[in-house]
């Protein structure tokens, strides 16, 4: 015995595909791809408190800013004078304050020759120099350039006035791809956290 399918049964049941292929599209999103900038020895240095001798070197990270336009969990690029890429799909793995912290102060420990280098921690609050670091421009182009500009201020412990410096770094991307692009930022962090290290060894008596 045959079924006679009626008009309105037909269209009825091709909406119902269509609809049911459309959920489908939805529900299969692009996965999300995490990055993480990179230092020396990340696991061994930041955010360990001291309480040996105050070396003359150590110092303790106490404050650092981002701008806010890069201050999110979303990789972002700039795509034009006036405009920036957001990137839903690529992610920080940790926040990029944090992670720029580590990084900071994992460089600096490895150019200081292991003197402490903490972030936020307790116990160094006799260190023998405070940091504070604004970041105030922090771009990267795809396959151009990662721009880096900071103002940043060392103070030593029983001084008075504090010295304070303005860094501004520029690193080609060498490659394609994301990855390239971090690559390129990890490289511009540790080329300010050189030059303050650079500050606190030239301001440092030389260690016996």
């Amino acid at each position: 015995m045959s079924h006679r399918l009626f008009p309105s049964t037909v269209v009825a049941l091709a909406t119902l595909l269509a609809g049911s292929l459309l959920l489908g599209a939805c529900g299969s999103s692009p996965a999300v791809r995490y990055y993480t900038l990179q230092g020396p020895a990340l696991e061994k240095t930041a955010e360990v408190p001291v309480t040996n001798a105050v070396d003359a070197r150590s110092v303790q990270l106490v404050s650092l800013t981002v701008p806010q336009s890069v201050d999110r969990p979303q990789l972002v690029l700039r795509s034009g004078d006036n405009t920036l890429n957001v990137r839903e799909q690529d992610r920080w793995a940790e926040p990029l304050k944090h992670n720029l912290a580590l990084v900071l102060a994992a460089t600096m420990m490895q150019d200081l020759s292991g003197a402490p280098v903490v972030v936020r921690a307790t116990g160094l609050e006799e260190s023998a120099w405070k940091l504070g670091v604004d970041i105030q421009r922090f771009e990267a182009q795809a396959g151009q350039a990662v721009t880096l500009e900071a103002v940043w201020t060392l103070k030593h412990q029983g001084e008075a006035k504090p010295l304070s410096r303005v860094s501004k770094v520029r690193e080609v991307v060498n490659g394609d791809g994301l990855e390239a692009v971090v690559a390129a930022q990890s490289r511009a962090v540790a080329q300010l956290a050189r030059e303050i290290a650079r500050s606190v060894n030239a301001a440092s008596p030389a260690k016996p």
